[in-house]
């Protein structure tokens, strides 16, 4: 650069090392110093695109790419670039068009295909996804993020047709490899163990979180003036405050904070869809900051100026999560908490909250963070959900005018072969029996339905339940005489909703997190006896209720005379367990400052 100080080619090199070593301002000021020797530098452009996008600044990341591609012709790698930020603020057209592009440069790019099935998936167009994904694999065997993708999108059709010879080939080859891009998220639903959840959760959070933590020394984040307050300040980061699940558990929890123990804090990082359930978290809680069309970096760098004690992450490795805020490390406490159950796998995450049943002793090992334990089950309940007076009748619902009501649900993508299996035994066993599902998409009715016929069940034992709002869904179990559980994957809000409604569920416990949720909570509700220990049990309890009306009866009385008393809908009582294991947290940290 002595030499021949204005030579862009300098400034680009030295550039790169200055990003590789994570000091992005002053690779940004050498990239734009190389600008100014060679305004027309396809290079510049492209890394200064790169490195906007690496601190969570895709407006101009997107400017960058753009003026790189106008200089650099049909560059495949820019286009993925490209295509990666737009799908990140929701631009999902333009994501598959770069994508498109990406492809036409370069039809041998796995990574391109990859690409565009994701944001396809996200558009719902889950069998042009797939297709996609068969296309990439078919191009190159080992490449892992499309096979992984496939399997999930695989079990959200429920198309089974040789998944479990996929699934064994990525637990052998690819769990734990920070190339593969296995989701931690997709490892929930697949038969794992939770030693290999944690290898997959920290292989993915160094590749994910890698250029994030590079940063931290850059903002320097301190904590002096912390626990100087008599209220602990305590952040909630989610991109669920809306018609989400999450949110309708969690309401009443922000409405029920001792205001003199704690000011709540909510950063939404969705936009508002206008809700009812949003407008009630935005009056619950002290503060409801929208953050959705912000950085991960400028998040941070709010929730630090107002100086939270402790954040607390509400949704783990899931879709529209801002782990990335989290590894900057913007409070001194960080935890995780309801929305992700299992590990995040990363030393931005201090804490996991949980309880006796789904993280129990001796478990500890398999988690990156510290295990706090509430006393009862770790799942808040709202007893304010708003429920429809009225009862839908049967012919509305599409289910038979007599005869057994077995129900479940969950996500398409939780059910298994295994467990449809023993679903299809259960209603031959049990004569006029239907089995009354949540609708998902089209492809999983298509061939949950041919399973059934394969296994010699009626397709039209099999009744799908309309997407309809939460009042109305939840009046649905009034009709049901038995709520029936996935497995691995067992149900989390499903559960809650079915037990305050009366309708017992019968669930097996496995040895992972989300294996132990719904036994969590028929155990705070007083019906541990509907737990099983193994898949051959379950299948037996569920007939041996259903062919006895006087058992089922004697269930629903008691979950109707403990509903207001039971430690699962005692929401007063875990707000005040939830209180006092932030105080330990936050002590904790104090002492040890």
């Amino acid at each position: 650069m002595a030499a021949h100080p204005d030579h862009p080619d300098a400034y680009i090199n030295l550039g790169n090392l200055r990003a590789e070593q994570g000091l992005y301002a002053e690779a940004r000021s050498l990239y734009e110093r190389a600008l100014r020797s060679y305004p027309q530098g396809f290079e510049a452009h492209y890394n200064l695109g790169k490195l906007f996008a690496r601190q969570g600044e895709p407006e101009a990341a997107i400017d960058h790419y753009r003026r790189a591609l106008a200089l650099g012709a049909n560059r495949g790698d820019v286009c993925n670039e490209l295509g990666g930020v737009c799908r990140e603020i929701g631009n999902l057209e333009e994501a598959a068009s770069c994508y498109r592009q990406a492809i036409t440069a370069d039809s041998q790019d796995v990574r391109a295909y990859y690409n565009l099935s994701e944001t396809l998936k996200i558009a719902g167009r889950l069998d042009e996804a797939a297709a996609l994904d068969e296309q990439a694999v078919a191009l190159k065997a080992d490449y892992y993020p499309a096979l992984a993708a496939l399997v999930h999108l695989r079990q959200h059709m429920c198309n089974w047709d040789g998944i479990e010879q996929l699934w064994d080939r990525l637990r052998q080859e690819a769990i734990g490899r920070q190339d593969a891009a296995v989701t931690p998220f997709a490892m929930l639903s697949w038969t794992t163990t939770p030693e290999e959840q944690l290898t997959c959760a920290r292989a993915w959070a160094a590749r994910e979180l890698a250029a994030a933590t590079a940063m931290r020394s850059q903002l320097g984040f301190t904590f002096s003036s912390r626990g100087q307050r008599n209220r602990l300040r305590v952040g909630y980061l989610s991109a669920d405050f809306r018609r989400h699940a999450l949110a309708h558990l969690t309401a009443e929890l922000f409405e029920l904070h001792d205001r003199g123990q704690v000011e709540a804090i909510a950063y939404s990082c969705a936009p508002d869809d206008g809700s009812a359930i949003r407008r009630r978290l935005q009056r619950a809680c002290d503060r409801f900051v929208d953050v959705a069309g912000e950085s991960f970096v400028a998040t941070a760098r709010r929730i630090h100026g107002d100086e939270v004690d402790l954040l607390v992450d509400l949704d783990g490795w899931t879709f529209g999560a801002r782990t990335r805020t989290l590894a900057l490390r913007p409070a001194p406490v960080q935890a995780s908490w309801l929305g992700y159950a299992g590990t995040m796998g990363s030393d931005c995450v201090d804490y996991v909250v949980a309880d006796p049943i789904v993280i129990p002793e001796g478990s500890e090992r398999y988690y990156a963070e510290s295990v706090m334990r509430l006393p009862d089950c770790y799942q808040v309940s709202d007893r304010r959900r708003e429920v429809s007076d009225r009862t839908p009748s049967r012919e509305e619902c599409g289910l038979p005018s007599r005869g057994f009501v077995f129900c479940c649900f969950n996500h398409a993508y939780k059910i298994l072969p295994d467990v449809f299996g023993r679903w299809m035994r259960i209603l031959t066993a049990v004569p006029d029996s239907v089995l009354w599902l949540g609708e998902a998409n089209r492809w999983a009715t298509d061939n949950l339905r041919r399973s059934a016929a394969a296994a010699g069940v009626a397709a039209e034992r099999l009744v799908f339940a309309a997407r309809k709002p939460l009042p109305e869904y939840l009046a649905q179990f009034r009709l049901a005489d038995l709520a029936i559980d996935t497995f691995p994957y067992t149900s989390h809000t499903i559960a809650n909703d079915a037990l305050w409604l009366e309708c017992p569920l019968v669930t097996c416990q496995g040895e992972t997190f989300a294996s132990r949720v719904a036994a969590s909570a028929l155990i705070n509700a007083g019906l541990g006896n509907l737990v099983t220990e193994s898949l051959t049990d379950y299948e037996h309890l569920i007939i041996e209720l259903a062919t006895a009306p006087e058992k089922l009866q004697e269930l629903r009385r008691k979950l109707r005379e403990s509903r207001d008393t039971c430690a699962l809908f005692d929401t007063p009582r875990f707000v005040r367990n939830l209180e006092r294991a932030y105080r330990t947290m936050f002590d904790t940290w104090i002492a040890k400052a």
